[in-house]
């Protein structure tokens, strides 16, 4: 699996969550769901970068 998949498998998941916690919950469920995301997807991002610095550090070494 490509990591372009594995993006946009992740992509759709969290669309699809998105849809199901609206129709069980409503609009403002939905508005703490995707600031959730969005948070958690920039923490994610950032531990990654980390990752990757921390590896290029060892490499050079």
């Amino acid at each position: 699996m490509t990591t372009r998949k594995i993006v946009l498998f992740l992509v759709f998941g969290i669309l699809n969550l998105e849809k199901l916690i609206f129709i069980q919950f409503g609009i403002p469920s939905m508005i703490f769901f995707r600031i959730g995301t969005v948070y958690i997807g920039k923490l994610a991002l950032h531990v990654c970068f980390q990752i990757c610095q921390f590896y290029r550090n060892q490499e050079n070494q």
